[in-house]
């Protein structure tokens, strides 16, 4: 609120957030004219109107002195967006978010802690999805230190774990060969639900629970780098509240299973289910997996069951497989997988 003129004559009301620069202590007394204005559209931006009417301050309240009709049109324009936003479900998404963001390659202090990050609006054919769950995995750590860049060829330690790899080509630290863009957030894993939904989702799917398929696939051969991007990688992840993915990627979940469990699959299920995938066994064949122990290999024996033959190497993974709930189940039922203890 402000008195007639070009711009905050007195006496003027400033926003809360502007009240230490620029408030002061008045008094509205009458006959004064005043300026009243808002701003009515989404919170979150985009489209809106400014309404602005003056006023008489009198001994019995305010006259309004301006008559001029509302636009019928943008009245219209108003509603449809309203209607809008609240069958996507964004009405009730906070403006701003938490969210982890590193700001480019180096080691774990890289990452920094916002509590006012944007939150992302779902595009055409995207899900905007709450998060439950976020998992941590070797992605988070190999995107920060850049290995996975054309010159990274040392293994992930403990010194390039902590401090990225002074070989490592940023113009190429992402999967696809590609530089990474920051500030980033990173995060492959997540379970959650469904928030709000883009145009040509259906909004029935708002509150729906999921799991996040990681592998974004392009067009063409997805096996090749450049048409392949990986969330938390090329495109923002999961640490954060809110996340957005091409509803494709957002897997219904049907299955009595805790956000924690769900947040293991992910990168491990796709991770081993693509060598199985590209052995490809035949009825009658067997394949044979080297260092069966950790969660992708064991994942990769029970994707491939009913023709797969772990081949024990170490002392430790011989002994994980052959301990492990999937060999034993695999065993106690078909017979086909075996493991030995290196003599």
């Amino acid at each position: 609120m402000h008195g007639v003129g070009m711009c905050d004559e007195y006496p003027c009301i400033p926003y809360p957030q502007d009240r230490d620069d620029i408030g002061y202590d008045g008094i509205i007394e009458e006959n004064m004219m005043i300026c009243v204005e808002g701003y009515v559209g989404s919170e979150r931006g985009g489209s809106g109107v400014k309404i602005e009417h003056q006023y008489l301050v009198t001994a019995n309240g305010l006259e309004q002195l301006d008559d001029y009709p509302y636009d019928e049109n943008l009245l219209n324009q108003a509603r449809a967006l309203d209607q809008r936003q609240r069958r996507l479900g964004m009405s009730g998404v906070p403006e701003t978010m938490r969210a982890v963001v590193p700001g480019g390659h180096g080691g774990p202090d890289i990452p920094e802690y916002h509590d006012d990050w944007p939150t992302p609006n779902p595009k055409p054919g995207e899900v905007l999805i709450r998060v439950g769950v976020c998992g941590l995995n070797s992605t988070g750590i190999n995107t920060c230190a850049a290995w996975y860049s054309r010159t990274g060829t040392d293994g992930i330690a403990e010194d390039g774990g902590k401090g990225g790899f002074d070989s490592a080509d940023e113009d190429s630290g992402s999967r696809a060969g590609t530089p990474l863009t920051f500030p980033r957030i990173q995060g492959a894993d997540v379970a959650g639900h469904i928030a709000a939904v883009g145009t040509g989702v259906d909004p029935g799917r708002i509150g729906q629970r999921v799991l996040i398929d990681p592998w974004l696939h392009g067009h063409g051969d997805w096996h090749l780098s450049e048409n392949t991007w990986y969330f938390g990688l090329e495109f923002d992840g999961d640490f954060a509240v809110h996340i957005r993915v091409r509803a494709g990627n957002a897997i219904p979940v049907t299955r009595d299973l805790s956000d924690a469990r769900l947040a293991t699959f992910p990168a491990t299920l796709t991770t081993a289910k693509h060598p199985v995938w590209r052995t490809a066994p035949q009825p009658g064949e067997r394949a044979v997996i080297s260092g069966p122990s950790g969660g992708a290999v064991t994942t990769a024996i029970q994707a491939g069951a009913g023709g797969i033959l772990p081949a024990a190497g170490s002392g430790a993974s011989a002994r994980g497989v052959h301990h492990h709930d999937a060999y034993r189940q695999f065993r106690r039922d078909d017979g086909l997988i075996h493991a030995h203890h290196p003599r």
